[in-house]
């Protein structure tokens, strides 16, 4: 824990602004420093399932000292029977609209087993509580919207929101905006822009609201944003520097079976140009891609390895695809008995991989994990910067996604390096190697 961290923890800042003023909250960011106990008479503890184990480890640590503990955040969500076990309550859901009556049973002594809160409505938002947030970061953090209807196999963003977007009024966000306090500000939505005219017109209206304050931000989007010339035009005024997209794969075979709609209408040999048009307004291409999926082979990665070099995108994160709980994929590899663990997020380390694919071994993946980590390292980072600022002439916009490569590459080396005998182990591999000779050109042009 270096005591920084990019980006504040929203979902803490979030809940705290909804617990009632006779109560004393305390936000600890384990980004920043470790949870230890304290003289506390209830822990809440939010977890995805990155962070599952950690988190019932912590509530394991208060409940040894007599603290009651509540376990919210999407993996208890989506397992509230497994988080039950370690927590003694679980709130499955949006949890804005349950702290009164959570606490009014935690005073009682009577905490249920498991909260299920209704749909929350965004009109009905407060500002978070980023006083309480006591961490350095780099970026502040907005949500706009909630929901997202494309419904891929390999998300659980539309169990866990619904599958329509739920918008934040404008009179809320701009209250939410006077409470910033950076102009570097990442927004959380699962996809600012969203589907449809009607879609368009409220980001132009946000677009011209984040104008006012002089931001410099980035939001998650989806390929079709390069559609529209004009919203891209909003975007840039607006202080758009870098949106993130998931373009998760050249292999449209997978899309298909992924149902990612968007990728797919477009088609994958449109990626460069959407590039193209987002960088000539200015903004920088924070790229998503999944390997490890049953479509993938040898030369399918190695083809992926030169679109990155070739295509100008600014950032990559590139991950094994992983079955998360509450995805379809989860439940139909589980189905198929394919999971190497059905609570594979219970394991010290948290596994690189989760599932073998039908055409690739795990010294293959190993192999393709290390070519991935490579295109980004420090040296090569430092020369895509210099690129990342001739396409889109931001020098902001450049040292944004520097950061982001930089960030995402030291977390994951350092992963790799501590446990990689561990995982070596567990995966059968001879040794973690590149592929040899090297096979791609890394030159940057």
């Amino acid at each position: 824990m270096g005591g920084g961290s990019i980006v504040p923890p929203l979902g803490l800042a979030t809940n705290a602004s909804y617990i009632p003023d006779r109560y004393d909250v305390t936000i600890i960011d384990e980004n920043v420093k470790h949870a230890i106990y304290s003289d506390t008479d209830l822990a809440a503890v939010t977890a995805n399932t990155i962070t599952a184990r950690r988190a019932y480890q912590l509530c394991a640590e208060f409940r040894a000292k007599g603290v009651p503990t509540v376990l919210g955040g999407i993996h208890p969500s989506a397992m509230p029977e497994e988080a039950g076990k370690y927590a003694d309550a679980v709130v499955a859901g949006n949890s804005e609209n349950v702290w009164e009556e959570l606490l009014e049973d935690f005073e009682r002594g009577k905490l249920k087993k498991v909260y299920r809160p209704k749909v929350f409505d965004l009109a009905q938002s407060v500002v978070p509580r980023r006083d309480l947030l006591k961490g350095r970061y780099f970026f502040d953090s907005l949500q706009t919207s909630r929901g997202c209807p494309f419904d891929c196999e390999f998300c659980s963003v539309t169990r866990f929101y619904g599958g329509e977007y739920k918008y934040k009024p404008l009179d809320r966000i701009r209250k939410e905006l006077e409470s910033l306090r950076t102009k570097n500000v990442l927004l959380v939505d699962d996809n600012i822009l969203g589907v449809g005219k009607n879609a368009e017109q409220r980001a132009l209206r946000l677009f011209e609201l984040l104008g006012e304050y002089g931001l410099h931000w980035i939001g998650q989007t989806s390929i079709n944003i390069a559609d529209n010339s004009e919203l891209l035009r909003f975007a840039q005024e607006s202080g758009a520097k870098a949106f993130y997209i998931g373009f998760e794969s050249l292999n449209e075979d997978f899309l298909r079976a992924a149902n990612k709609r968007q990728n797919l209408k477009k088609g994958a040999g449109s990626y460069k140009d959407i590039i193209k048009r987002i960088h000539d307004h200015g903004v920088a291409v924070l790229a998503s891609f999944i390997y490890g999926t049953d479509f993938d082979t040898r030369d399918s990665l190695l083809r992926l390895a030169e679109f990155i070099y070739e295509s100008k995108i600014d950032a990559t994160s590139v991950k094994p695809l992983t079955p998360f709980p509450g995805t379809r994929l989860y439940e139909r590899l589980k189905q198929e008995g394919r999971l190497l663990n059905d609570h594979y997020w219970l394991e010290d380390p948290y596994p690189l991989f989760t599932f073998k694919p039908k055409k690739l071994s795990f010294q293959e993946l190993t192999e393709a994990t290390l070519d991935f980590l490579d295109i980004y390292n420090p040296l090569n980072s430092t020369g895509y910067f210099m690129r990342s600022y001739r396409s889109t002439q931001s020098m902001r916009a450049s040292f944004i996604a520097f950061l982001v490569n930089i960030s995402d590459n030291h977390t994951y080396r350092k992963y790799i390096r501590r446990h990689k005998h561990t995982l070596a182990r567990r995966f059968g591999i001879d040794q973690w190697r590149r592929r040899q000779p090297r096979e791609v050109d890394v030159m940057i042009r």
